[in-house]
């Protein structure tokens, strides 16, 4: 997988990346970084990257891309990415990988269209309920491709105001 990861690197012109190639070791990484004294910085993102439930693959739909893009943030995504693809063996997804990677490269976040404000207008009393309502119509949200049909997302917000109250 080191080895794979350094070959894609080499055929894309991609830069190497230390972190990654540490990452590859999944099991170890967290011993090694402390080994290593690696910065703050870098120790956040390889936490992320071992710690993430995210699962790329070549095959990966529009919409799970979507999903797991804004879930996961693109910095995040294309890191995985780079890990599922150094694993696959099948030289002929080479294309599908790129193509997986640029998604990442043009993605654009959807703005979630509720605020406290907003929950707390749906007769939410002030607290961590507002919190609560806001996770579950976002999670519903994704879940159904972020759509922008505002009285269909009205609705979910009065249900689940109702629901949480």
């Amino acid at each position: 997988s080191h080895q794979v990861k350094r070959e894609i690197d080499r055929r894309h012109k991609f830069l190497p990346d230390p972190l990654l190639r540490l990452a590859v070791f999944r099991p170890d990484a967290a011993a090694l970084s402390d080994r290593w004294r690696l910065a703050n910085v870098q120790r956040k993102r390889l936490e992320k990257i071992v710690g993430a439930t995210a699962k790329i693959t070549v095959k990966l739909k529009k919409r799970d891309t979507r999903r797991i893009l804004y879930r996961t943030g693109v910095p995040l995504f294309v890191d995985l990415l780079y890990l599922a693809w150094a694993e696959d063996v099948d030289l002929t997804h080479e294309d599908a990988w790129v193509r997986l990677l640029e998604r990442g490269d043009f993605y654009l976040p959807p703005r979630f269209p509720f605020t406290g404000r907003d929950v707390l207008a749906a007769g939410v009393p002030e607290g961590p309920k507002v919190a609560g309502v806001l996770a579950l119509v976002e999670d519903w949200w994704v879940e159904n491709d972020f759509p922008a049909d505002k009285a269909l997302l009205a609705e979910k917000l009065e249900a689940a105001a109702k629901t949480l109250a």
